[in-house]
């Protein structure tokens, strides 16, 4: 004989479900708040070290496009652990390991997806540490010429004796010959 469908008991399933996850969430409100104040405690603290980086790097490294990566990649690497700990707060420990294994095969899976962009990265890192290529230079590479007004992790940004501004993938310069008139 078939079940019939009893609403009541539905009702009441609900109720006693929604109320054990209220009392979840009350029981847990210290910890989430502590996570997100954690969390918020670590955004600050790598805006205040990445700040106190770059006046040191302003001594030492003349090159504006190294610091500016240096500071950037410190920056998401505070984060990121301010993200972790966070999580580790919640008592999340599977879901952290579960991110982790998922964060490799993506890894894996977008490098292969983005070899342009990822070669324009790595060359942009390259040539950051080159002293012939610096902001400021007069550089000519790829049939342009004209003033280095930016390194960064994908594109050189080279302003032309006319004024107008071209922007060329880092692969494309560090790949192919280029003349620096300035050193």
């Amino acid at each position: 004989m078939a079940k019939s469908f009893d609403i009541e008991k539905s009702l009441e399933s609900l109720v006693d479900k929604l109320s054990g996850w209220l009392n979840s969430l009350i029981v847990n409100l210290p910890n989430i708040i502590l996570a997100v104040l954690v969390f918020i405690l670590f955004i600050f603290t790598a805006k205040w070290i990445g700040k106190f980086v770059n006046r040191l790097l302003i001594r030492k490294v003349k090159q504006d496009s190294i610091r500016e990566i240096t500071i950037k990649v410190l920056k998401a690497i505070i984060i990121l652990t301010g993200f972790f700990v966070a999580l580790g707060l919640l008592n999340l420990n599977k879901l952290l390991t579960s991110i982790l294994a998922g964060a490799g095969v993506i890894g894996l899976a977008v490098g292969l997806a983005l070899q342009g962009p990822l070669n324009n990265s790595f060359s942009g890192v390259i040539l950051s540490f080159l002293p012939e290529l610096q902001i400021g230079d007069w550089v000519e590479t790829n049939g342009y010429a004209g003033t280095v007004v930016e390194i960064n992790l994908r594109s050189i940004k080279v302003r032309q004796s006319d004024n107008n501004f071209v922007v060329i993938p880092n692969s494309k310069i560090v790949n192919d010959a280029f003349k620096t008139y300035s050193r």
